[in-house]
């Protein structure tokens, strides 16, 4: 026997028989042969007479075999030892097991597309959830925005109001009667446009907000037509300070008005001496809007006390709709706060953040 030897095997075979034999003019009459396959069979086999090796079902790759004979008394001499090296060349559709292996994979296959699709669907139902959520939010916030409309364009408010121009025409001033006229004409449809969400769609809210310039707009109107009322009892006055842009920068609709009608109806109208008011707008970083409502009048405390005693009892409706109203808008997606705080010098000051949360996409 010799000690190295290198063989491949044919293509597409994985079955190998090897013929044994002792060479020399001095070899027996009887001689036995032992191998071992590394990395397949990695025990001797038993010692056998027979010269043929067979190996089959192998896969793919590069084996050794090694191989020891004996002769002779076959305890007394020391087995002699080759190796022969060989390499099975497959394709992978005829490795030993292939179809076991290709049917479990395939059912590993269908359990993880299974399972991805289960997945999904659920993703996709939480999703619908969410949208159906966000609907239903969105249809609060806009029945609650008609009922702020109603509670701002309150009966007594309009009564009150065409008292005043009646008063203006019975007193034969016409033209200042027909500006007021059509002034509440402007702003009671502006009021009724700003209680509608977008018509598009997939629309939402941010959608639906309006320029600084125009909330401005509807309150300067407003507080003009409560002058025009109460004649003399208060002064006004609107600032844009800094580099703020009131025609670029959006807000949602109506929510400032309440808090003015209050400053209005629950503190200057009850001082004794000429009230003012004070409406400041700024930005932090241009991104949150701050808004002050500054009155001098007598104070929220004293303004309680006055309302128990007064038998003609006034309620506005307008500011708890609106933080309802807020309450929704921040679960959209907005960030906005509302304080107030009584004035040390006497008054009610009102600040107002109208800020985006940082993962707000709607």
């Amino acid at each position: 026997m010799g000690k190295t030897a290198t063989v491949d095997l044919l293509d597409d075979e994985n079955s190998a028989t090897f013929t044994m034999a002792t060479v020399g003019d001095d070899r027996p009459f009887f001689t036995e042969y032992s191998y071992r396959v590394a990395g397949f069979v990695d025990t001797w086999s038993p010692w056998q007479t027979q010269n043929l090796i067979t190996l089959t079902n192998l896969p793919g790759g590069e084996y050794s075999i090694q191989i020891r004979s004996r002769s002779g008394s076959f305890g007394t001499r020391q087995p002699a030892e080759t190796t022969l090296l060989f390499r099975v060349s497959l394709p992978f559709w005829k490795a030993p097991n292939f179809y076991q292996k290709a049917l479990l994979a395939f059912l590993a296959l269908g359990v993880l597309i299974g399972l991805m699709g289960v997945d999904w669907y659920l993703k996709q139902g939480r999703i619908r959830k969410q949208q159906q959520a966000i609907q239903d939010r969105e249809r609060q916030v806009q029945f609650l925005q008609v009922q702020t409309i109603q509670a701002q364009m309150n009966p007594h408010f309009i009564f009150n109001v065409l008292g005043t121009i009646q008063h203006l025409i019975v007193a034969h001033d016409t033209e200042q009667a027909a500006a007021n006229l059509l002034k509440l004409s402007h702003l009671m449809r502006n009021y009724l446009e700003a209680s509608m969400l977008s018509n598009e769609e997939h629309g939402s809210l941010f959608a639906h907000e309006v320029p600084l310039a125009r909330e401005i707009e509807l309150l300067t109107m407003y507080i003009e037509f409560e002058q025009l009322q109460y004649e003399g009892r208060f002064t006004h006055e609107i600032v844009v300070e800094g580099k703020l842009s009131t025609e670029s920068y959006q807000v949602p609709p109506l929510i400032l008005q309440p808090y003015v009608e209050n400053a209005i109806k629950h503190g200057l109208l009850y001082a004794e001496q000429t009230g003012h008011l004070c409406i400041r707008f700024a930005t932090i970083d241009e991104e949150v809007l701050i808004c002050t409502i500054e009155d001098n009048g007598v104070g929220r405390q004293r303004a309680r006390e006055i309302q128990q005693l007064s038998l003609k009892k006034y309620r506005s409706r307008g500011t708890e709709l609106t933080n309802r109203r807020v309450e929704l808008l921040n679960q959209m997606g907005y960030a906005i706060s509302i304080e107030t705080a009584d004035r040390p010098t006497g008054g009610t000051l009102v600040t107002i953040h109208i800020g985006y949360q940082p993962d707000s996409s709607l």
